[in-house]
């Protein structure tokens, strides 16, 4: 059983069957996405029905609350609807290679490197001028060698936060990912 980590949720591949829900959950809830919107959405309709054609009605389960499910091929499908077709590619390569592999959608890993990078020049700046206050007031107490220490830890929340923050973007309509293109059908020819 070989599993996707995505934004750091483990997706597993079971039967066949992956998650949609875990896969909704990783990509950071955006409105009017739902697997359930997914369905009802005319392009959803048209990828279901061409899977079911294919492989039967089990293609899509559905617990109501509880989690939605679908083969690998629509699951891939639904990634590309939410906008991440690079995610699609990866969970396609977990099921065809069955190692398991970890993926991070580019804007949270351009926020992690922004913020470490923003960290390392604090320390940079605080140990060069270990008894100089800082002109930005966010940085205050740093003028000991404690005060790095505690300027860093703080700094560190404050870029976990920045980055959680970032992830519930989707929550309140400050940013809609680009409609998904497909790349390519699943499986790929």
């Amino acid at each position: 059983m070989a599993n996707l980590i995505y934004n750091g949720i483990e997706i597993t591949i079971e039967n066949k069957q992956v998650s949609l829900t875990n896969l909704y959950a990783a990509i950071g809830n955006p409105p009017n996405k739902a697997p359930t919107n997914f369905r009802t959405s005319k392009e959803g309709k048209q990828k279901i029905n061409k899977y079911v054609t294919k492989h039967g009605t089990w293609v899509w389960t559905s617990r109501r609350g509880v989690d939605t499910t679908a083969i690998v091929e629509l699951a891939c499908e639904y990634l590309e609807y939410l906008g991440d077709p690079n995610a699609a590619r990866k969970l396609w390569e977990v099921y065809k290679n069955g190692q398991n592999i970890e993926y991070n959608t580019q804007n949270i890993t351009q926020n992690i490197e922004y913020n470490t990078q923003n960290i390392t020049q604090n320390i940079e700046y605080n140990t060069e001028n270990p008894n100089q206050l800082q002109d930005d007031p966010s940085q205050k107490n740093t003028s000991s060698g404690c005060g790095c220490i505690i300027a860093l830890i703080i700094t560190m929340f404050f870029a976990f936060a920045s980055f959680n923050s970032n992830k519930d973007r989707y929550d309140h309509h400050q940013y809609d990912p680009p409609a998904a293109q497909p790349y390519y059908n699943y499986p790929p020819q």
